[in-house]
């Protein structure tokens, strides 16, 4: 029975390395097939299924048959692979939840551009950042409260600001262009370090006289962004409000 807990217990660890390993391993370029680590990562999320579910009977019968030894053990190995096994059906869950498309815009009728700069900068193999009427048609069902902000400030103002928050955010700046009111960046998702470029756009809007920001973010990779797109979007515009909001109270 030790040799079986410590068998399941440090399988369960060496599988949720493996897993975290290959991920940063992709996200610094020395995995470039991503399948590789896709199915790593998939194995690792069985393996720990299986541990789980082995985990929790020997806990009940030892339970019951009031046997402590290597119960703290089985209680820990239980509750890792149950943590690894929920972030990993978190991720699955996401591809039935959002739509199959990584081209979002806060504008879809006349959404920013990408500037050769961020065109190269994309490489060759990366996704088309062309807008199809289809996929605007996906995000408006998918995401129909995405929308460009409007302040009562200059588009000065609020150009500078939004300089302000792209730096903050930890984006590598690309482009930037005071004078047309565009900045372009890149941002990296978290483990794989999937990178993502963004476009935004502050002009003046005639009919209202105030200065609205509007934005683009794409992925380089994958079919699906699993919602990251509308989310940073969304997150952005969140942020950049409140820190134009606080400025605007500052005497």
């Amino acid at each position: 029975m030790r040799l079986l807990t410590k068998c399941l217990f440090f399988t369960t660890i060496g599988s949720v390395l493996v897993a975290i390993a290959v991920a940063l391993l992709f996200r610094f370029g020395v995995l470039s097939n991503l399948a590789i680590p896709l199915a790593l990562n998939f194995t690792a999320v069985v393996i720990c299924a299986v541990i789980a579910t082995i985990s929790v009977v020997v806990l009940l019968i030892k339970v019951l048959r009031r046997n402590p030894e290597g119960l703290v053990t089985y209680f820990v190995t239980f509750l890792i692979c149950f943590l690894f096994v929920g972030y990993g059906l978190v991720q699955f869950n996401k591809t039935n939840i959002y739509p199959s498309i990584h081209n979002i815009t806060t504008d879809p009728i006349d959404p920013p551009g990408f500037s050769q700069a961020t065109l190269v900068a994309r490489g060759d193999a990366a996704n088309s950042v062309e807008l199809t009427p289809g996929v605007l048609e996906i995000q408006q069902a998918a995401f129909p409260d995405l929308k460009g902000v409007e302040f009562d400030l200059s588009t000065e103002e609020v150009f500078a600001t939004v300089l302000e928050e792209v730096k903050s955010s930890g984006w590598d700046i690309i482009v930037q262009e005071p004078a047309i009111g565009v900045v372009e960046a890149t941002d990296q998702t978290f483990w794989y370090g999937f990178k993502d470029d963004v476009a935004i756009r502050v002009r003046l809007n005639e009919a209202t006289g105030k200065s609205v920001v509007d934005m683009r973010s794409v992925s380089r990779v994958g079919v699906s962004d699993l919602g990251v797109n509308a989310n940073r979007i969304s997150a952005f515009l969140a942020d950049l409000t409140d820190r134009l909001s606080e400025a605007s109270l500052q005497p």
